[in-house]
């Protein structure tokens, strides 16, 4: 009788459901909620304890979160809706925003920092990160930026990184410190900066320079359509910003800088070169292109290296190529050198096809031998840059035009190259010894040098 009852009355109380099966109806529900009253957003007090559980966050438009995050969760979305983050001293001080996993997405987000470093760090560069497994792998940043940073740097990368349609500008370290709009360090490459808009820094795109703890040159590093530029403003505003490069490179192998902008690089700290190329601390520079380009209020184009004389350079910097681009320098407006190139220490070669020079320098290109360090601890003189192509461009000369190891207009020229080649270009120059030199080139004056300099805007 009792197991009859029982059985009756499990007819009429319905079984109890399994916990994963409600769980899946609140979620479905809360699905159903953000489509109708979009995402749900997550307030400051509750922002980091919702990032260690990871999964897609989403914070309020327009509205600012005053405290610094630190995402340790792989696999975590972050979308600000354009708020604003503001870091919060602590000790330890820590950035705004630090990544600390791999395949991590940040989308429209914006903050500032009085933190001494990084506004915006990936990985660590520090005896913590040592190997490459340790550093953030596949990090996405989309629409993120800085626009006013006191201290070192707006996006510090230690890890890999896909950077589209960032921004930062305003950046300038106070104290007198070196400072860049973006700083890619302690990583090992796989960077791609895309549609980005980036200012500020003493570099505003710094790659290497500093020791690399992981013991490795980074390499697949792309820049593409993206603007680099300064206030000119800023040259005579009587603020300290130690002023160097728009875009520094000092380790990197595949590299490739395309359909880009430059403008805003004076004498301050440095010359006022457009693009620097020197190899530091160790590393390696090879396979570097720069193509589809444009350049303009600088003090000088190019500024390459074979060789660094304060650490052992395993190999000098290698498979430069400048293609398809177009620069106005000035020594009078920026200071600087107002020529397209300075090249040292024994770089191994150069190749320069389709460009378009002015400058109101000495020189189109100067090399100077160097020293580099050995690795013994002492230093010896740099051989001889090994090969120098200049192909189908148009450029100004000054009065010295190729200055190569104190021999002007190409005098002598196999002294410090091991091959020059210049041909097919359309030259403005008063130098009849460069005409001897490099006769394979068309020499003009300069009415027909300024047409062909309209027709290739």
């Amino acid at each position: 009788m009792v197991t009859l009852l029982a059985f009756l009355f499990a007819l009429q109380v319905p079984a109890q459901r399994p916990p994963q099966v409600i769980v899946g109806e609140i979620k479905d529900r809360i699905a159903e909620l953000e489509q109708t009253l979009g995402p749900i957003a997550v307030p400051p007090s509750q922002l980091q304890a919702a990032l260690d559980q990871g999964g897609e966050i989403h914070l309020q438009d327009g509205a600012f979160y005053p405290l610094s995050i630190t995402i340790r969760k792989p696999g975590t979305i972050l979308n600000c809706h354009g708020a604003g983050i503001i870091g919060q001293k602590r000790v330890p001080e820590v950035p705004a925003v630090y990544v600390a996993a791999s395949d991590v997405t940040l989308r429209d987000c914006i903050a500032t920092t009085d933190f001494a470093d990084a506004v915006f760090r990936i990985g660590r560069n520090d005896g913590a990160q040592t190997s490459v497994e340790q550093a953030p792998k596949n990090v996405t940043f989309i629409n993120v930026g800085v626009t006013h940073h006191r201290r070192k740097r707006g996006i510090e990368v230690n890890g890999e990184l896909t950077c589209l349609g960032c921004y930062t500008s305003d950046i300038y370290d106070a104290s007198g410190q070196d400072s860049q709009g973006i700083a890619v360090l302690n990583s090992a490459g796989n960077v791609l900066i895309d549609g980005s808009d980036l200012s500020g820094g003493s570099e505003v795109l710094l790659i290497g320079g500093d020791t690399n703890k992981m013991n490795v040159t980074p390499t697949n590093l792309t820049i593409r359509n993206t603007k680099f530029h300064r206030n000119l403003a800023e040259q005579k505003d009587g603020i300290a910003r130690k002023t160097k490069t728009l875009l520094e490179l000092k380790a990197g192998i595949h590299v490739l800088v395309q359909h880009c902008t430059f403008s805003g690089s004076w004498k301050d700290a440095q010359d006022g070169w457009m693009v620097l190329i020197t190899p530091r601390n160790a590393r390696e520079i090879h396979d570097v292109t720069v193509e589809d380009f444009a350049g303009d209020a600088v003090g000088g184009g190019f500024q390459i290296m074979g060789f660094d004389s304060a650490t052992v350079t395993p190999a000098a910097t290698s498979g430069i190529v400048i293609r398809h681009g177009k620069i106005r320098a000035s020594a009078a407006l920026y200071g600087g050198r107002g020529s397209f190139g300075l090249i040292t220490a024994g770089l191994a070669d150069l190749a320069v096809d389709d460009v378009t020079f002015v400058g109101d320098g000495s020189k189109f290109i100067e090399y100077a031998f160097g020293a580099r360090m050995l690795p013994d601890g002492t230093r010896a003189s740099t051989d001889k840059l090994g090969s120098l192509v200049v192909t189908n461009s148009r450029f100004t000369t000054g009065a010295y035009g190729f200055s190569l190891a104190g021999q002007q207009n190409a005098a002598n020229w196999s002294l410090s190259v091991g091959a020059l080649d210049v041909h097919d270009n359309k030259i403005l120059t008063p130098s009849s010894t460069l005409k001897k030199n490099i006769p394979n080139n068309t020499f003009v004056d300069q009415a027909t040098f300024d047409a062909l300099i309209a027709a290739s805007q």
